[in-house]
């Protein structure tokens, strides 16, 4: 919706190793800076933050902007995650949050795209997460390290090797997904 000289998106998503989708809205200006603000069902967890454009396309079309929005939560936790729109209503992206988890987002002019995308992509990550998970339960003495922990790793080196993260957020986060093994 275009209002003023802005435009607002609904955005959905959620934290990996969290049971909670969150829905709001984000914001984007003609200074190509902007707001994001989203909340949980249940009301206790919400975050509010800036979202800024780091890439425009040429032309008039707005497919393959890229943004980023941070955002600091009421429970304390902090993310950010860089999103690029893939098509003329919306988009969809990934970040981190302070403690190494993964956030991910989904925005659309629709809020029930936006909503249905991020509820329908939790499942998917969780159904593969348990198909993944050992049949067999194997001894704790040599039982590799959970299969999320590896992926966050992944995704951790993805977002320094985007430049999304700093050496010390990188390190940092790195530590904090290890130490919960």
């Amino acid at each position: 919706m275009l209002a003023g000289c802005s435009i607002t998106y609904d955005i959905a998503g959620y934290f990996e190793n969290s049971p909670d989708t969150f829905a709001g809205t984000v914001s984007v200006n003609m200074a190509d800076s902007g707001r994001v603000a989203v909340a949980n069902d249940k009301g206790d967890l919400t975050c509010e933050g800036t979202s800024k454009v780091i890439e425009r396309p040429s032309g008039f079309s707005t497919i393959g902007a890229r943004a980023v929005a941070e955002a600091k939560c009421n429970d304390g936790r902090t993310f950010k995650a860089e999103v690029i729109q893939d098509r003329d209503s919306g988009g969809s992206g990934q970040g981190l949050d302070d403690k190494g988890n993964v956030v991910k987002v989904f925005f659309d002019r629709s809020r029930q795209v936006a909503v249905s995308t991020a509820e329908r992509e939790r499942l998917r990550d969780l159904t593969q997460s348990r198909a993944a998970a050992p049949s067999t339960p194997v001894p704790a003495a040599v039982q590799p390290p959970p299969r999320a922990v590896a992926e966050r790793l992944r995704e951790l080196d993805k977002l320094r090797d985007d430049k999304l993260v700093t050496p010390e957020e990188y390190d940092q986060r790195r530590k904090a997904i290890l130490n919960s093994l």
